[in-house]
């Protein structure tokens, strides 16, 4: 592209729901001089999120919004089994896209969007939250040191509801998707254990239910990766409330653990026993890592230098930064593509289990 062309001045949003309300600030804050559109297939709902942005022209299909903006890029915020043509559409107009998670439900839908990405010279990622939380983002940075040495393993546990209530309203796209509520969250600690372990070569998923989803798929999924000498897990449940959203990584040479909710992160060093000395302290130096992470953390947010939604915004930025500057995605092509492949393996071991 010429250098013309990384200028962005104006973005299109394609599905106005309640995404899209975290989606808009952060497009605000990466590109704050760029005009943003509306598109929804209810009009109202994209006239609401207009009126929430100041001002913005609303449509009600994408062929009418492209017809009538000239846009520089695209969000596709709606749901997943639109992604793909809507996605595809875009970047045959030649914008750059952004689409929430799940990308597309189809590995092949996912090399097919990248081949029209390259072909066009078009940023193209998925929002893969977790990855620009800056708890992973230090916990790369941790592992590029090297001082760690390498992963051996890791495991992270998301819980997708709230309390004992459903996720979503019993009628919400969500239940009626492949995987149902559970596939709308399991990008999440999919990317995770994407993003940090080497290349997975074995996938193998169990999955449970208690009969509390108005739908046939399961609330609980439990998901083993396998590598050449890695192993990694994640269990992702929708019904049992979102307390927990965390991850532990074992190395040669020490731990990290990740919580998620409240954006702590702790890091220990050593491959020593655990001798008397090491159990008396060792609780404590895990105990004030945590104590002074929750104090610089409760400062960024008085002083408003962290986002409610830092993940999203990060991936925002990112986004924006790659199209102008050349910055390397936060999302990659690899996590991406893996991501769709994993999940799709995952509910075809699903389904083959519902109907024996």
């Amino acid at each position: 592209m010429e250098q013309g062309d990384k200028t962005i001045r104006n973005v299109g949003i394609v599905g106005c729901g309640h995404i899209a309300t975290f989606h808009l600030p952060a497009i605000r804050k990466a590109v704050p001089d760029a005009t943003i559109a509306f598109c929804d297939v209810n009009k109202a709902t994209a006239e609401a999120l207009a009126r929430k942005a100041g001002g913005g022209n609303v449509y009600t299909t994408l062929d009418e919004m492209l017809a009538k903006e000239r846009l520089d890029s695209v969000h596709i915020l709606t749901s997943v089994q639109y992604h793909y043509p809507l996605a595809k559409k875009a970047l045959e107009a030649r914008l750059h896209v952004l689409v929430e998670k799940p990308i597309v439900e189809k590995h092949e839908e996912i090399k097919e969007l990248y081949a029209l990405a390259d072909k066009h010279g078009r940023a193209f990622t998925a929002d893969h939250t977790l990855l620009g939380m800056p708890v992973v983002q230090m916990a790369r940075e941790e592992v590029n040191k090297n001082g760690l040495g390498r992963l051996i393993a890791m495991h992270c546990d998301f819980g997708g509801a709230r309390g004992m209530r459903l996720p979503y309203d019993a009628g919400h796209w969500a239940y009626d998707i492949r995987g149902g509520v559970v596939a709308n969250n399991i990008s999440h600690p999919a990317s995770l254990l994407v993003a940090f372990m080497d290349p997975i070569t074995d996938v193998i998923a169990q999955a449970a239910t208690r009969n509390i989803l108005p739908s046939k798929w399961p609330d609980v999924v439990h998901v083993v990766l396998k590598g050449d000498d890695q192993v990694g897990s994640f269990t992702l449940s929708v019904g049992h409330g979102n307390g927990d959203r965390s991850a532990r990584l074992l190395f040669e040479h020490g731990y990290i653990s990740l919580d998620f909710v409240r954006q702590l992160a702790t890091v220990v060093h050593g491959t020593w026993p655990h001798n008397f000395v090491k159990k008396a302290t060792s609780g404590l130096i895990e105990g004030l890592s945590l104590f002074f992470s929750t104090i610089s953390n409760g400062v960024k947010v008085a002083t408003k230098r962290m986002d409610s939604n830092p993940g999203l915004f990060a991936i925002v930025g990112n986004f924006y930064r790659s199209i102008e500057y050349g910055e390397p995605m936060l999302v990659s092509r690899n996590n991406v593509t893996e991501v769709t492949r994993i999940v799709e393996e995952v509910w075809n071991q699903v389904e083959r289990s519902l109907r024996a």
